[in-house]
């Protein structure tokens, strides 16, 4: 009798625990942690000689870092990739090629890796271990930084009211990026071309 008991006993553990690893692995097949998802997704490779290439592997590069980042505070693609286009010059700038540095981010204190502008060696642009990782970085600086802080909230309107942010009224709120006057009327024009490469993220 006694091994009876103990015989069910141990089935009943085996089903119980059955059970609980099914629940276990069904929960996080359906309701995945994000930051778990984006640790064992292999980073993209970043390799482009073309124009459409380089929007291509940016674009692939946006969608690898969005798996960490919550819905509300993802930066419309289109916008990232204007920004890059004209910061770089589709990729093709000594920053972004010797620092992996796609969007001109500088860098303000001597102890960060940084190389120096070929025009004025008191200006340090941040260097990264590759493209990718600007991307975080930048997406993370709009997000965070106080100088942008009127892009969060006009993000979160279009959010509020159910809609997909626009770029080209986003791209307003983007005054303290660069001291140059036209930098908006530039990037709108980066956006038009990119209508061409990125169809189904055209925004009217």
């Amino acid at each position: 009798m006694a091994i009876v008991k103990k015989t069910l006993n141990v089935l009943y553990q085996m089903i119980v625990g059955g059970i609980f690893t099914i629940a276990i692995y069904t929960l996080g097949t359906f309701n995945p942690n994000p930051t778990v998802i984006r640790d064992i997704t292999p980073e993209p490779s970043f390799n482009y000689s073309n124009e459409t290439q380089f929007v291509h592997a940016l674009s692939e590069c946006i969608d690898f870092q969005n798996l960490s980042v919550p819905k509300n505070q993802r930066i419309p693609k289109n916008m990232i990739l204007a920004q890059s286009i004209l910061e770089t010059g589709w990729g093709e700038s000594r920053i972004a090629v010797q620092a992996n540095n796609l969007f001109g981010i500088k860098s303000f204190k001597k102890t960060v890796k940084h190389i120096h502008a070929e025009k004025d060696n008191s200006i340090m642009y941040r260097v990264f271990t590759n493209k990718c990782d600007s991307v975080k970085y930048y997406i993370e600086l709009l997000n965070n930084h106080p100088a942008y802080k009127n892009f969060r909230k006009a993000r979160a309107v279009y959010i509020k009211n159910g809609k997909e942010p626009n770029p080209y009224q986003l791209i307003k709120t983007l005054d303290n990026y660069s001291e140059t006057d036209d930098y908006e009327d530039r990037l709108k024009n980066v956006l038009k071309t990119l209508k061409r490469y990125t169809p189904n993220l055209w925004y009217k």
